[in-house]
């Protein structure tokens, strides 16, 4: 929705509410007298979310991120107290609903979160009034009806950003499904293809064994063979439904499968994967084949990315999903990191940023991770690195590159 609809739309709700510019001038008549309530209500408010696992689960970047939000809620408030209430404030309040569906927040702990504030508010107010009983009343009003425009306004973002994914969902569901579908017979009748041009390209080398020339340009048409054929497979298996097979497995097993498995990409190299599992059970029920692919894939971009001395970290801590308790699986390497664009697209279908690759590897991690009803993020530290950098690129200084996984405990 552009600012111009958003705006008009929130002046038609002040008009059903029967907001005036007199309830205006009296909130904005408090905002002086409420300022040094407004941090002590703050450091209450996130106190609070801290109890809540369900809540506090959002907040994944610790202490300096909430430190973050609370000058942003200082901000919001002040806003709300001060306006004015224009198109631009309409947009930051609908911006709030939209991040809370990005970031997975139930709409319910808005509600709720609001009416602690709320209370704070007033209770603040009730401390500082020394007016007339009349006005008071007048300007709790007037301070509850803005609350309530800011509630709906921020629920109308919401509702509308979680039905566009859900509805997103669907077709991208179905355009999968084709896809799947159309690659299956595709994969078939190119692999049959391919198997002949490959019987051929045998023979020809057979009879052209003494022209090294003539056996490179065979040796870069099989391999170009070979690249076409992992597209259809890759194309083929981010498209087919999931199917998991969940054991327990304990996931140092998993990921330490998935780094011999790359014992060829490592030839040569000077890489380690060092272990931080402070102790902790490590066993999950997952599909352990599905789950080696994605550390197949986070490890083999790592070592892509990263200069040698490649030094790979893997670090295991407790968290909870959804009020149940997880494993969260920190993978972090020592290369250059993300730039902001592949921060934001690294789990996109056939996103790349290699000269040869399909670019499905870590959107088929995320399927997987999801599936398993967990969460795969990019970290603190910039996520996975470019997997075409050149060592040259690489700052020694940089933090790497870090994968956050987050796996439920039990099914």
């Amino acid at each position: 929705m552009n600012p111009d609809n958003l705006f008009q739309r929130y002046q038609e709700l002040q008009r059903y509410v029967g907001w005036t510019a007199e309830d205006a001038q009296r909130v904005r008549y408090i905002a002086g007298m409420l300022e040094s309530h407004l941090m002590p209500l703050i450091d209450d408010f996130y106190s609070e979310i801290e109890r809540h696992a369900d809540a506090r689960k959002v907040i994944t970047g610790g202490p300096v991120q909430i430190e973050r939000l609370k000058g942003t809620l200082h901000g919001w408030l002040r806003e709300l107290l001060s306006g004015p209430y224009d198109s631009d404030y309409v947009v930051r309040r609908w911006r709030a609903g939209w991040r809370h569906v990005e970031v997975g927040l139930d709409q319910i702990y808005t509600n709720v979160a609001l009416s602690r504030l709320r209370r704070g508010l007033l209770q603040a107010f009730d401390d500082c009034w020394t007016g007339q009983p009349v006005e008071a009343l007048a300007t709790i009003r007037s301070l509850n009806t803005l609350l309530d425009l800011d509630l709906a306004i921020i629920e109308d973002a919401y509702q509308a950003e979680h039905i566009a994914r859900l509805h997103e969902l669907a077709l991208q569901n179905a355009r999968l499904a084709a896809i799947g579908q159309m690659m299956t017979g595709l994969a078939h009748e190119s692999g049959n293809a391919l198997a002949r041009s490959q019987s051929c390209l045998e023979m020809l080398a057979w009879e052209v064994e003494d022209r090294p020339e003539a056996l490179d340009l065979i040796a870069r048409i099989q391999k170009a063979q070979d690249h076409l054929k992992q597209l259809y497979e890759d194309v083929r298996g981010y498209a087919a439904p999931l199917k998991l097979e969940r054991e327990e497995w304990e996931l140092s097993a998993v990921w330490r499968q998935a780094w011999e498995n790359l014992a060829l990409r490592r030839q040569g190299r000077d890489a380690v994967l060092a272990e931080e599992a402070g102790g902790l059970d490590l066993h999950c029920a997952v599909d352990q084949f599905r789950l080696e692919q994605v550390f197949r894939n986070i490890l083999d971009n790592s070592l892509a990315a990263c200069p040698d001395p490649v030094r790979i970290e893997v670090k295991c801590s407790a968290t909870e999903i959804a009020g149940r308790p997880a494993l969260c699986v920190a993978v972090r390497d020592n290369g250059p990191g993300l730039n902001p664009e592949q921060r934001c697209r690294i789990f996109d279908p056939f996103f790349t940023t290699k000269t040869k690759g399909t670019g499905l590897g870590m959107a088929i991690a995320k399927r997987i991770v999801e599936a398993h009803g967990g969460l795969i993020a990019v970290g603190p530290a910039g996520g996975i690195a470019d997997s075409n950098a050149s060592p040259k690129d690489a700052n020694p200084q940089s933090e790497g590159a870090e994968i956050l996984i987050i796996l439920p405990r039990e099914n």
